[in-house]
């Protein structure tokens, strides 16, 4: 595994944690984060971790 892919994992577990933790509130979690809520929304629609639109 490269040095990137670990801090993408690494990345990725931060946020899932936090977000839990904040009851998948995304504003709270972002803010926890130091994130722009744009940018955590930005990571989740990567991962595709956002609900799915009708």
């Amino acid at each position: 595994m490269t040095l990137e892919q670990m801090m993408q994992r690494l990345e990725r577990q931060l946020i899932e944690s936090t977000l839990q933790r904040c009851h998948f509130h995304k504003d709270r979690a972002a803010k926890k984060l130091g994130l722009a809520r744009s940018s955590l929304f930005k990571r989740l629609e990567q991962w595709g971790l956002t609900p799915e639109e009708d």
